[in-house]
Order: structure tokens, then sequence, then C-alpha cells
């Protein structure tokens, strides 16, 4: 078995912005596990645990499905958020501001995990940026206030790549390997 998904990889240039956003935010007691920015990624499709055969038959799919798109996906990435909210904060993330081009990605790749037997999601797509998770933050934690003031300008980014990841999970945090690159567009 293989844990999977599929990701929108991020330029170096948008990287940069989201560790600039997690800098200003890490002077903070709450225990927090910071994405590393060679991780940083969009996930599309989480498929979880995949059978070796349907690893094969995913990527066919995704290859597939992306054939059709004609040109790098543009995005606006800007916010600030957090889940399941700012009050109560467990996971921190940078928003996407709504994208039909990215909706339809997202569609087409779920529609691509499901011919290779993933079960479909149950829950909408929600395009975000995740910066860190949250282990343990107290009350009066200075970080919950500055999630409410602290603005993110909305910056553009042109994405280029597309991927199917295999995720191990280790003591030390995942661990990522790219199956398949798909370059949008060509």
């Amino acid at each position: 078995m293989t844990r999977a998904f599929i990701a929108l990889t991020l330029p170096d240039l948008l990287k940069d912005r989201l560790l600039d956003v997690r800098h200003a935010l890490e002077r903070t007691d709450a225990r927090i596990k910071w994405v590393d920015a060679d991780q940083m990624h969009l996930t599309v499709k989480f498929c979880g645990d995949v059978d070796d055969d349907q690893i094969q038959l995913l990527a066919a799919a995704v290859r597939e499905e992306s054939s059709h798109w004609q040109q790098p996906l543009r995005l606006a990435v800007g916010s600030l958020g957090a889940f399941p909210n700012k009050r109560n904060p467990r996971v921190l993330w940078v928003g996407v501001r709504e994208n039909i081009g990215l909706s339809a990605l997202a569609e087409r790749m779920e529609k691509a995990a499901v011919i290779a037997g993933v079960e479909p999601d149950t829950r909408s797509f929600s395009a975000h940026l995740t910066l860190g998770r949250i282990k343990f933050i107290e009350r009066h934690d200075p970080l919950l206030k500055r999630l409410k003031a602290m603005g993110v300008e909305t910056y553009h980014y042109d994405i280029h790549e597309l991927s199917l990841i295999k995720s191990e999970l280790t003591p030390a945090g995942a661990r990522y390997t790219q199956l398949e690159q798909i370059i949008l567009g060509t």
C-alpha cells in the first residue's frame, strides 16, 4: 500500500512568500510543526492508501486527465486563515482565491482517482497552502491576536507542474517522493 496524493508544485517565489508569512507567525509559545519549504504544495486530491497496482492506474489516469490542460494555472494567493477557525487554530494556512481553472483541475483529478478505484471525496475542495499544524496553544498566546490582525497581500503565480506524490509517515514527519510529474500546458 502506498499513501498518495495529487498536488500542484509551487514555484520558489511563492514558497519564499509563504516562508515570510510563516516567519511573521513564529514568535509564539505554541507548539507548531511548520511545513518545510521543500514540502510546500497545494493538494488537489488526497487519495489515501492505494494498492501498488492502483498506483499505475492512478498515474495513467492523472496523465490522461491533465492532458486536456492547455496552459499553466494562474493562481491568486493571499489571506491568512486557520482550520477549524482563528479562535481555535489547529492548521495555519494561506488561502487561494476561488479559481475556476483550479476547481476544474480538482474535478479532473477527482475523476482520475475514481477511475483508478480511489473512493470519491465527500468533502468539497478547499484550496489552501498549509504553513503549519498546531500541536498545542495557550488561550492567550500572541499568535491568536496576530492571526486576527495580520493581513497577507495577494500575489499572482503561474503554476506549471502537477505531481502524483507518495507520502511516507515517519517519526520525523512526512517524507514525499514524486511518482509522476506532469507539466501543465504541454
